[in-house]
C-alpha cells in the first residue's frame, strides 16, 4: 500500500508539465494522484508523509538519475530536477564533505540541457538543512585553513546561485532551516515553505559562536533589508508565514495543499525564461529610508548595544561592511571575520556547549512528542506555555479553579493568540478553532491522557500543592515544575517523572530555558520534554546532567 502512494506521489513531484500544457498535465497528475491514493485506502489528507524515504523513487515516473551520493541525489523528470538532501545521521547538517558532492552534483545540473527547474527538498522530516558542521572546524587549526574553509562553501554557493541564469531555483523548505542551510535556501532564486510547526528559520551564530561565512551575510540583507537581516543574526526565530512576510519566504502553502500548490509553482516557472528581480516584503517607507547607507550606522549601533555580544558585533560589522562596498567586498571581510571570530576563546566555548547540547537533542529525536500538555495557571507565563503548544501542535489545556483568576487568564489567551496571528505562528481559522475549550476547572478535570502536566503558576508551586497534583497524575504523565523541586521528589510516588524548568520570561521562540532533572528522574522521560522545548523554538541552555543510578548507557557516554 505504501509503495503504490509513493510511486503515485513521486509521479506527481517529478512532473509539472512543460509550456502552456503545463497545468493541463498538472490536473491529469493530480486525479491520477487522488485515485491511487482512493485505489489504496490512504487518508486523502496524508499528502506529505513524514515517514517517505530519505531518496524517494517510482518505477513509472521516467526520471533520469543525474547524480547520487550517499547524502544528495539529483534526478530530473520532464524539465524538473529534484535535489534531495538525505544525510538523516547528520541531520542534513552542511560542511566540507556536503560541499564536495553539492558540487558534483551542480557540475551534472550544468551539463543537463533539458533541465528548466531545479527543485531542492530534504528528505530528512522535519529538517530542511541546518549546520554548521561544528566537529569540523574544530580541525581548523590555523587562520590559512579557516580562510579556505569560508571560501570553499561560498565558491560552492555562488556555483549553485549562478545556475539561476539558466534555470529556476526553488528551495522546497518543510522544516527547520537555519544557519548553512538558509544560506544555501538564499542561494536559490525562489523559496517556498509549507507552513507547518516545524518549518522555522534562524541564524543561531551568537548561539554556536560561529559567524555566517558562506554567502549568507551579503545575501540575507539583500533578501529581506539592513534591519530584519540584523533582527536575524541576532537571534529571532520566524515561521513560514513572518518569513513570507518580509520577503524572506516567495510563498507558503498549507501542508494539505502543499503537493497540488508546488505543482502549480512549478509549473508557473517553467513559463519564465529566467530569474526575476523580487520585490521585497512588506517594509514600510519610513523602514526604508531608515537603511538608506546614511542611516544604516545608527540601525547597527542600536543592535549592538541591544545585545552586547562579541560574535554578534563581528557579525553586524560584517553586514554592514557589504551594505557599503558590495557584495565582492561583503564576501571577502565574512572570510576575514569568520577566521578570527572562531579562534577566540568565547567562540570556542560557546561551540563546546552547543555541540554537547545537540548531540542531547540528537539523541532525543527518536522520542515521540506530547500529544497534550496541561497547564496548572492562568497567569501570563501559564498561558505563554499554552500558546506554545499550540502553536507546535499539540493540543492544551489551561487549569484554573478561581472564576477571577480564569476570566484574566482567558483575556490574556485572547491577547497571547491574536499576537501569534500577527507574528505568523498561527492563521486566523488555526486560532478560531484552537481557542475553543482551553480553561477549565480543576476539580471538574481528569487527568487521563494527558502526557506532560506543567505547573506554571506560582499560587499552585507550594509544596503541598505540587504533591497533591503528583498523585493524581496517571503513571506515564511527565510532571514539570517552574519552581525548584528541593526535597519534594522523596516525597512523590513516581519522583523519576519529576523535574524542574527554569525559563526566561516571556516565555516564547527564541527564549532560553534550563532542564533540571531530579535525583531519580529517567532520562527517556526528559527526553520527551527536552525535544518539544526544541520544536516550539525555545533555546536549551545547557545539556541535562543526570543522576549516575537513572542514567543508561547511551546518556552515560
Amino acid at each position: 500500500m505504501r509503495s503504490a502512494e509513493r510511486d503515485a506521489s513521486d509521479r506527481v513531484t517529478a512532473t509539472a508539465g512543460r509550456g502552456p500544457g503545463a497545468r493541463l498535465n498538472i490536473l491529469c497528475n493530480w486525479a491520477n494522484h487522488v485515485r491511487a491514493v482512493c485505489e489504496t485506502r490512504l487518508d486523502p489528507k496524508v499528502l506529505l508523509t513524514d515517514d517517505r524515504p530519505i531518496f524517494p523513487t517510482s518505477t513509472e515516473a521516467p526520471v533520469v538519475m543525474l547524480f547520487e551520493s550517499d547524502r544528495l541525489r539529483l534526478g530530473v523528470s520532464d524539465g524538473v530536477a529534484t535535489l534531495w538532501l538525505g544525510d538523516e545521521a547528520a541531520r542534513n547538517a552542511i560542511g566540507l564533505r556536503f560541499l564536495r558532492e553539492l558540487d558534483q552534483a551542480i557540475n551534472a545540473a550544468e551539463n543537463s540541457p533539458v533541465i528548466d527547474v531545479l527543485v531542492v527538498r530534504s528528505g530528512v522530516p522535519g529538517i530542511f538543512a541546518t549546520g554548521p558542521d561544528l566537529d569540523e572546524l574544530a580541525h581548523l587549526d590555523d587562520a590559512e585553513s579557516r580562510l579556505e574553509h569560508a571560501a570553499i562553501g561560498q565558491h560552492v554557493f555562488r556555483r549553485f546561485a549562478d545556475l539561476a541564469q539558466r534555470m529556476q531555483t526553488v528551495a522546497v523548505i518543510e522544516g527547520r532551516c537555519r544557519d548553512v542551510g538558509l544560506e544555501l535556501a538564499l542561494a536559490c532564486s525562489h523559496r517556498l515553505s509549507v507552513a507547518s510547526p516545524d518549518a522555522l528559520f534562524s541564524f543561531d551564530c551568537r548561539r554556536h559562536g560561529v559567524p555566517s561565512c558562506w554567502g549568507g551575510t551579503v545575501r540575507l540583507q539583500g533578501t529581506i533589508g539592513l534591519k530584519a537581516a540584523l533582527d536575524l543574526f541576532a537571534g529571532k526565530l520566524l515561521p513560514a508565514r513572518a518569513a513570507a512576510r518580509c520577503g524572506l519566504i516567495d510563498r507558503v502553502v498549507g501542508a494539505r495543499q502543499a503537493r497540488s500548490e508546488l505543482l502549480w509553482y512549478l509549473a508557473e516557472l517553467q513559463d519564465l525564461k529566467h530569474s526575476t528581480q523580487k520585490r521585497r516584503g512588506a517594509v514600510s517607507i519610513v523602514q526604508r529610508i531608515r537603511e538608506l547607507p546614511i542611516f544604516a550606522s545608527g540601525l547597527a549601533k542600536r543592535a549592538i548595544q541591544e545585545h552586547d555580544d562579541a560574535i554578534f558585533q563581528t557579525i553586524v560589522e560584517t553586514v554592514m561592511h557589504g551594505w557599503r562596498h558590495g557584495a565582492a567586498e561583503g564576501m571577502s571581510k565574512e572570510r576575514r571575520a569568520f577566521a578570527s571570530a572562531i579562534d577566540t576563546s568565547e567562540s570556542m566555548r560557546r561551540q563546546s556547549r552547543y555541540r554537547r547540547i545537540r548531540r542531547y537533542l540528537q539523541s532525543c529525536a527518536n522520542t515521540s512528542l506530547p500529544g497534550r500538555i496541561v497547564v496548572v495557571g492562568s497567569d501570563q507565563t501559564s498561558v505563554d506555555f499554552a500558546l506554545l503548544a499550540l502553536q507546535s501542535g499539540c493540543g492544551a489545556c489551561l487549569l484554573e479553579s478561581v472564576p477571577s483568576a480564569r476570566q484574566r487568564g482567558e483575556a490574556l489567551l485572547r491577547d497571547g493568540i491574536a499576537r501569534a496571528v500577527h507574528n505568523g505562528w498561527l492563521n486566523a481559522l488555526e486560532a478560531q478553532a484552537k481557542a475553543k475549550g482551553i480553561f477549565s476547572a480543576a476539580a471538574e478535570f481528569r487527568f487521563a491522557g494527558n502526557d506532560l502536566v506543567i505547573v506554571a503558576d506560582k499560587s499552585a508551586q507550594g509544596p503541598s500543592a505540587i504533591l497533591t497534583l503528583e498523585s493524581e497524575l496517571p503513571k506515564e504523565a511527565l510532571l514539570v515544575s517552574l519552581a525548584p523541586l528541593g526535597n519534594l521528589t522523596g516525597s512523590f510516588n513516581h519522583p523519576e517523572r519529576c523535574l524542574s524548568l527554569l525559563a526566561a520570561t516571556p516565555v516564547s521562540p527564541g527564549n532560553h530555558v534550563e532542564l533540571r532533572p531530579g535525583p531519580a528522574t529517567r532520562p527517556a522521560l526528559a527526553a520527551r520534554l527536552a525535544r518539544w522545548l526544541d520544536a516550539c523554538g525555545l533555546l536549551l541552555t545547557e545539556a541535562p546532567v543526570f543522576a549516575a543510578e537513572s542514567m543508561p548507557a547511551v546518556f552515560a557516554a
